[in-house]
């Protein structure tokens, strides 16, 4: 058999504007494409078949990796999968750690990150990030998402909430089973082990605003709002606060 017929040119992918309202694939051939994500960001991705199921291996982003560094890096998995081995999860000859670069749990949860970051406010983004670089990476961030089973995630849960911060908890796992729900939607794992342990770290207490039932004390609390010498606009809003359930 011949070599791939490859489609693609520096030029082109250099040229082709992302679109805003959608993700765009752009085929090479054989599996590798070129994929631009609706904020510009741009990734190489290998789509292959191993074991009998569909999977995708993460070549790097562009142009950090060139068009023929990906053909390289898309033939020496190629190459993997006929010899009988996943390339998702050979070791890294640099490190020797078992684990594949491009579908480590932070490198998805970057690439997750930087997808969406436009979808949010700074801060929202800055909480996040913040959240899993803080929590989450320092004891499974290096290594392969698919390898993540839901013990080893709830250890890592169970740390942040020994410190008694269990709010705190329950949002770094969201936004753990939010990752692994973008690994399992590219390919690079299969199950989402954030998902098999909701339960097993108990609610945080929630603690409701005290209300003022009293009438003559309402009365006092309108007659002060009505009395409210700051901004207008703000006045109104109290005011019409008061009347909606």
């Amino acid at each position: 058999m011949g070599g791939p017929i490859n489609k693609l040119t520096d030029v082109v992918v250099r040229r082709t504007k992302y679109d805003p309202e959608k993700t765009r694939k752009m085929a090479d051939g054989v599996g590798l494409y070129l994929e631009i994500n609706k904020n510009g960001s741009r990734y190489w991705r290998l789509a292959y078949r191993f074991g009998g199921k569909q999977k995708t291996l993460a070549l790097g982003l562009y142009p950090s990796v060139s068009l023929s560094e990906a053909r390289e890096k898309a033939e020496t998995a190629r190459k993997a999968v006929r010899d009988g081995n996943d390339p998702s999860i050979l070791k890294r000859t640099s490190s020797g750690n078992g684990t594949d670069a491009g579908n480590t749990f932070q490198s998805v949860a970057l690439e997750w990150l930087e997808r969406f970051k436009q979808e949010w406010t700074e801060s929202h983004f800055t909480s996040i990030s913040g959240r899993l670089r803080r929590d989450i990476y320092p004891f499974v961030g290096k290594k392969d998402i698919s390898s993540i089973t839901a013990p080893e995630l709830l250890s890592v849960i169970r740390r942040i909430e020994t410190r008694g911060h269990l709010e705190n908890a329950h949002r770094a796992l969201t936004n753990a089973g939010q990752v692994f729900k973008y690994g399992i939607s590219t390919g690079v794992c299969e199950r989402n082990p954030a998902a098999d342990i909701v339960g097993a770290i108990p609610r945080p207490s929630v603690k409701h605003m005290s209300a003022i039932i009293v009438p003559e004390q309402v009365g006092v609390l309108m007659q002060a709002i009505a009395a409210y010498p700051g901004d207008t606009i703000t006045r109104c809003a109290l005011q019409l606060i008061a009347h909606v359930p």
